[in-house]
């Protein structure tokens, strides 16, 4: 698992960084509110699919090894919706995983 974590920006969005394309399966993006929390379990392979290799962080000297998911707290990308969002429903995506044998996706 990889962890990472936003609080609220004063523009109104959740902005994960430094998600690389490292030795992890899932990415657990976990944001807070002043009044609330929302948490996604994200596939590493998701990831690749919608944001590594898609939304570079630094651009300087053509850096391509770190990227960033950004969104508006009320309205995350619709390709999210399975991996979470409310506490709870990220907490049913992590014991469905636990259920599943992993797969290698690197």
């Amino acid at each position: 698992m990889e962890i990472k974590f936003s609080t609220l920006w004063k523009s109104g969005v959740y902005k994960f960084q430094q998600l690389r394309d490292q030795n992890y399966e899932y990415a657990i993006c976990l944001g807070l509110c002043p009044f609330d929390a929302h948490c996604w379990v994200i596939s590493k392979s998701t990831l690749r699919q919608h944001v590594i290799g898609h939304t570079p962080q630094h651009t300087g000297q053509g850096g391509t090894d770190t990227f960033w998911l950004s969104f508006p707290v009320d309205q995350p990308p619709p390709w999210l919706e399975p991996y979470g969002g409310r506490l709870s429903k990220a907490f049913e995506v992590l014991k469905s995983i636990a259920r599943t044998p992993l797969q290698r996706t690197h």
